[in-house]
């Protein structure tokens, strides 16, 4: 039931659990009623092509798509109808690599990973007492281990939540046969686009391109002003496309209420979103320091 076996019946999954235990105690009072050769009013005043009531269902939405998923992997240990990252994909593809890649021979360096908190094991250092963490932490195709060191785990605890999506940024750290990561920084996804984004460019064609128009695009940019910088690529087609950096005024904050409605504004696929390169600025001065000497 919790993974949709019985979906087929035209209930959702919120209806049947509702009334499951009501249903167990129903089927049982009949089971018991038959055994007995004891046949209730109801059945024996409908008709054979009438079908019956069994129990009531309650007028209910049904769960949300994450708590949905959460129990078909309870119960399955494996997801049926969909994957969490799924509805994530493109932002994962666009500031992460594959967890698979931390894992090759010549990986190396910093990176940016991302995916579903699994697992996590929180102990207290023996030296000093300080709080720390190991994470699995998976994708639709790998898993791999992340190290929380205490300065780390104090600053970002609160994202360290089994099925939690997150976005950590740090470095590859090599074992005998495998790798794991070192975390820096641990972002839910809002942040990782805020912190991460370099800048953000906007596809604006000169067809159907009014006063009105750019006064919607103005107004919507000033609404969701923040720090990201915005180019403008306008093309005329079959003849030109020029890029306009935008000025400070222009600058905005990254975030899905921002991209929803520039799709519901212009259309689908009409921004694309440019990542920053992580780097450890502690470990990049410490790497010139060794090279300068």
């Amino acid at each position: 039931m919790k993974a949709g076996a019985f979906d087929c019946m035209g209930k959702n999954r919120r209806q049947h659990l509702q009334v499951l235990d009501q249903a167990l105690e129903e089927g049982q009072r009949k089971q018991k009623m038959k055994n007995q050769g004891i046949i209730s009013i109801e059945a024996f005043l409908m008709d054979d092509d009438e079908e019956e009531e069994e129990f009531f269902y309650p007028d209910v939405e049904e769960m949300p798509e994450n708590e949905l998923l959460k129990m078909e992997k309870e119960v399955l240990d494996f997801y049926i109808s969909n994957h969490p990252l799924a509805i994530y994909n493109s932002i994962l593809k666009t500031f992460t690599i594959p967890l698979g890649e931390t894992q090759a021979p010549d990986s190396e360096g910093d990176v940016v990973v991302g995916g579903l908190v699994k697992n996590v094991k929180r102990i207290v250092t023996k030296k000093k007492g300080d709080k720390m963490a190991f994470v699995n932490l998976e994708d639709m195709d790998s898993e791999v281990e992340v190290v929380v060191f205490p300065r780390t785990f104090e600053a970002y605890n609160r994202h360290l939540e089994n099925d939690k999506i997150v976005i950590i940024a740090g470095k590859i750290d090599k074992k005998e046969d495998s790798s794991v990561i070192i975390a820096d920084k641990i972002f839910d996804v809002t942040e990782a686009m805020e912190m991460l984004t370099k800048h953000v460019t906007i596809n604006l064609s000169s067809v159907g391109m009014t006063a009105e128009m750019i006064s919607k695009i103005k107004t919507l940019i000033g609404t969701h002003h923040g720090e990201v910088p915005v180019k403008l690529r306008l093309e005329r087609p079959k003849a030109f496309a020029a890029y306009i950096q935008t000025g400070q005024d222009f600058c905005i904050k990254p975030g899905y209420d921002f991209f929803n409605e520039i799709d519901n504004l212009l259309g689908k696929d009409r921004y694309e979103i440019s990542s920053k390169p992580y780097v450890h600025e502690e470990r990049k001065k410490r790497y010139q320091s060794n090279k300068s000497a």
